[in-house]
């Protein structure tokens, strides 16, 4: 499981291109040297400039040096934010803070532009550690600024399989591997075709919504955490729509609920939006269970569905209100904190009188909600807004999944800021979207929520048809021995996800919105199983009614895929292989059926 992620910065979270460019012309003008073609400019984006002045030009190690202190002159005062942040690129960072990792930059960038480049764009607070070059240059390589980052994380040796470089650049993928980590390629940045590969990269993926469906597949969203992530109400919004819509999201909620978790904790590859996979261990063959999946379900239309993809407007209202939301703020009170209070408070923990990142935060804290670890919240009941408090916790074991703080008493030193009062909700026009964003009037920012949700809707038109496809179906028996199976499985995936989390099962069956294990199992186990079952069986169904299977490189191709998400667990791809076999032919089986819905359906817009 991946505990910490690297981003290089130029090309990868900023399209920086035009700044670079229009520096190095500088620098080559200054001394006189004649001006590259913009091709060979645009590959100065991403290695460090002495390495970049060398590689591409005639220049000496010196000139190299002289011509990087004339980039700097134009750089600081002009170049610097001649950039724009990639679309999509800030939802990958949304998502990423909701769960447990820690983010950082590594660039051969000097910290001091990287800093105000990411408090420009309101960046910053995203990552925890920002590691780049100095203005010296004393860490002239990738392989110096990665070093840099893990020490800054405190990274040991046993960690390095646990961290990942993303980068768009060859350099990005030989620093990472000089350092003993892994790396994510991404092209939509300044790489030629078939660079990353040949470097070596791990992971490649094409843009910032294939990032983040892969980030969403290998990071599982923390359920429940001991210390909530920075309270959007008191951030600003991101000005990018997120990368997973709310009318898809609906439509899955009312087809597989829960079952979401599932796919995350056994490992299932494909996309979240809709489980494209049946239920991964459960097979005719390993359960011995007799049936016949065209006598257990019956089919509705299937072949040649008609499947809207159209923007509607209540859906662009979603969009709208979700970001009003997002920017809701409160009435600042003063006075003396009580039960229950909504309070706005900073918070520092330290242990063994030394400062710990982890257990520190600014945000909204409602008393009394549970949200963090046991004794926290009603530490501030009695606080006086503007004194610092402090107060000791025992952080239990499996809160944080870090030894460094499970099981150690932190010592935290806390101000409230203010006392919530009423919410101020803002109104949406021109002057809000103004304050979000880049746009300019309310009406050009609906009309781009119309242009991305469109996007999404043909990126993800194969999960709209799937959909409607189970939706259409009806069972009419479900087999007795798949369906107990079923509900092992499924009871099982929360465990795995309890593990995982260092949870209790009834507090990760309380995350999901149960009251314990007990009402889980009393309400909500047969229904999941069933779902899951059901999707198996229209899979079978459909397969030999067409007739569909899946070829050989199809196969090859899903184990080497989802191998990636199992390389902790298994010493090979051919292990991997052998030992699911069966639930792996299921998964290719039901890609190949669902390839083939989309294929003969009619899609509108």
């Amino acid at each position: 499981m991946w505990k910490y992620i690297l981003f290089d910065l130029d090309g990868t979270i900023t399209n920086s291109g035009e700044g670079i460019m229009n520096c190095i012309r500088y620098a080559l003008e200054q001394m006189g040297r004649e001006i590259p073609a913009e091709q060979t400019l645009r590959k100065f984006v991403g290695p460090p400039l002495v390495v970049g002045f060398r590689e591409y030009t005639d220049l000496t190690e010196e000139e190299a040096k002289t011509a990087t202190a004339k980039y700097r002159e134009r750089y600081q005062s002009e170049g610097l934010f001649e950039a724009y942040v990639y679309e999509g690129f800030e939802a990958v960072l949304k998502y990423l803070k909701k769960t447990q990792v820690k983010i950082a930059v590594a660039t051969s960038k000097p910290e001091e532009y990287t800093e105000r480049i990411l408090e420009h764009f309101h960046l910053k607070e995203y990552f925890d550690v920002i590691a780049g070059d100095t203005l010296k240059g004393d860490r002239g390589s990738k392989q110096a600024v990665v070093e840099e980052a893990l020490r800054r994380l405190n990274v040991t040796e046993q960690d390095k399989g646990t961290v990942l470089m993303v980068g768009d650049r060859k350099y990005d993928v030989i620093g990472a591997k000089s350092c003993g980590i892994r790396s994510l390629g991404v092209y939509y940045g300044y790489a030629e075709t078939g660079e990353l590969e040949e470097a070596g990269a791990d992971y490649v993926v094409r843009t910032t919504a294939d990032m983040l469906e892969w980030f969403e597949q290998q990071i599982p969203e923390t359920p429940c955490q001991a210390m909530s992530d920075v309270d959007n109400t008191q951030q600003p919004a991101s000005s990018q729509i997120s990368s997973y819509n709310r009318k898809i999201g609906k439509k899955w909620t009312a087809i597989a609920g829960g079952m979401l978790i599932l796919g995350i904790a056994l490992g299932v590859g494909g996309t979240l939006l809709v489980q494209k996979q049946p239920w991964s261990k459960i097979t005719q063959e390993n359960t011995g269970a007799d049936y016949d999946a065209n006598k257990c379900v019956r089919l509705g239309d299937y072949k040649g569905i008609k499947v809207s993809l159209a923007v509607t407007d209540d859906d662009v209202q979603q969009e709208i209100d979700g970001l009003i939301q997002d920017n809701v703020t409160y009435e600042q009170k003063k006075g003396t904190v009580q039960e229950d209070d909504k309070i706005y408070a900073k918070f520092n923990g330290y242990i063994d009188g030394k400062k710990v990142d982890d257990t520190c935060g600014e945000e909204v804290i409602e008393l009394g909600s549970d949200q963090f670890v046991k004794g926290f919240e009603s530490a501030f009941v009695g606080a006086k807004t503007g004194k610092q408090i402090t107060f000791k916790i025992n952080i239990p074991k499996g809160t944080y999944g870090d030894d460094t703080i499970d099981g150690k008493e932190v010592t935290f030193k806390a101000t409230v800021k203010y006392i919530c009062g009423d919410e101020i909700v803002p109104t949406w026009n021109d002057k809000f979207v103004q304050s979000i964003s880049d746009f300019k009037t309310a009406k050009e920012y609906e009309a781009d929520i119309r242009t991305e949700l469109a996007k999404e809707n043909e990126n993800n038109k194969q999960d709209f048809a799937w959909t409607e496809v189970l939706e259409n179906a009806k069972v009419k028996k479900y087999p007795e021995e798949l369906l107990e199976d079923a509900k092992q499985e499924v009871l099982q995936g929360y465990y795995d996800m309890a593990d995982m989390y260092g949870m209790s099962h009834d507090e990760i069956f309380q995350s999901w919105g149960s009251e314990n294990e007990e009402d889980f199992v009393k309400n909500e186990l047969d229904e999941q199983a069933k779902q899951a079952v059901k999707e198996k069986l229209v899979v079978e169904a459909i397969a030999k009614a067409e007739g569909i299977n899946y070829s050989d490189k199809e196969y090859k191709d899903l184990v080497a895929e989802e191998y990636q998400y199992n390389t902790e667990k298994y010493d090979s791809e051919a292990e991997y292989e052998k030992k699911n076999r069966e639930s792996l032919k299921d998964n290719a089986l039901s890609s190949a059926v669902q390839k083939w819905i989309a294929k003969h359906a009619t899609f509108s817009k």
